[in-house]
């Protein structure tokens, strides 16, 4: 499984997959970031600024063989089809976070009277997992 980026569905993603057993590869460009999704299972990290070709890591990392899951983001110039699911397996899901007792990684949380700020440093990039906007106290 590759995931580009470290927020929050890309690490909740990592999470779900080192549960399952999956081979997880991850991307940032920030180092700090990078050892932090290795902290959380990550079996592979590249920097996606020293390695532009990041593609081509992937398969040397993977032996030439690639990836069977991506989650795919921005620049990415295709993506055909989406498959939201069924009930049974949104039940699957939240049974197997309740056996592997997962929780999504909060990086921040701010007040609802916060809500420009949880905007700007969500837009900084600079965020791993969750940023959390309090309606209610």
């Amino acid at each position: 499984m590759l995931q580009q980026g470290t927020g929050g569905l890309s690490i909740i993603t990592l999470q779900l997959a080192r549960a399952a057993g999956l081979r997880a590869i991850i991307t940032s460009s920030s180092d700090e970031k990078l050892q932090r999704a290795r902290a959380l299972g990550a079996d592979d990290t590249i920097d996606y600024r020293t390695s532009p070709e990041w593609h081509d890591e992937v398969l040397r990392l993977t032996d030439g063989r690639g990836v069977d899951l991506i989650e795919l983001i921005r620049e990415m110039r295709r993506l055909s089809g989406i498959f939201v699911g069924i009930r049974v397996m949104l039940e699957d899901l939240i049974l197997f976070l309740s056996t592997t007792k997962i929780h999504p990684i909060i990086d921040r949380e701010y007040s609802f009277s916060e809500a420009p700020l949880a905007c700007e440093y969500l837009q900084s990039g600079r965020h791993l997992g969750k940023v959390v906007i309090r309606v209610a106290s």
